[in-house]
């Protein structure tokens, strides 16, 4: 869609097809590269690394399909959650339901996902932060599930 083009060393245009002309304005392009996602169907700009590990690990963590907790009792592949995820998943619940009424089950789920929020800017291993990542999302699902207005909380 888009190239660049040089005629002598560091001087480079940005060129693009007429037929293209209209994504640009629609999509609001203003420079090369630019890369934009939907997520919910609501547009995005793409802030991260251009290399392949940023891209790769981008698409896992935010776009690509997350465990369901809905569907975590069906198994790994009907749910697209890990064994890891779903032990995870029926410890929480076990948990919530050991609370004494929804309330303090609701507050536990809320108190757990205020606690690993708080190590997210934490430096750590790819694949801790990674854990961390599903558990937050996990643990908002949880929520959502009992309460969508309270689940914005989260």
């Amino acid at each position: 869609m888009l190239a660049v083009t040089g005629g002598g060393g560091l001087s480079s245009a940005l060129r693009c097809s007429p037929s293209y002309r209209a994504l640009l304005f629609q999509f609001n392009i203003q420079g090369y590269p630019t890369i934009k996602y939907w997520k919910d169907g609501d547009e995005k700009d793409y802030q991260g690394g251009r290399d392949l590990d940023s891209l790769k690990t981008f698409v896992a963590d935010n776009l690509a399909t997350q465990c369901s907790v809905e569907d975590a009792p069906k198994g790994e592949k009907e749910s697209g959650c890990t064994d890891k995820e779903i032990k995870y998943i029926e410890k929480m619940k076990s948990k919530k339901e050991a609370a004494e009424g929804e309330e303090e089950g609701e507050a536990l789920i809320k108190k757990e996902y205020d606690r690993l929020s708080k190590m997210t800017g934490e430096s750590m291993k790819a694949d801790l932060m990674k854990w961390l990542n599903q558990r937050l999302k996990i643990l908002k699902q949880m929520h959502k599930s009992s309460d969508a207005a309270a689940a914005e909380e989260l």
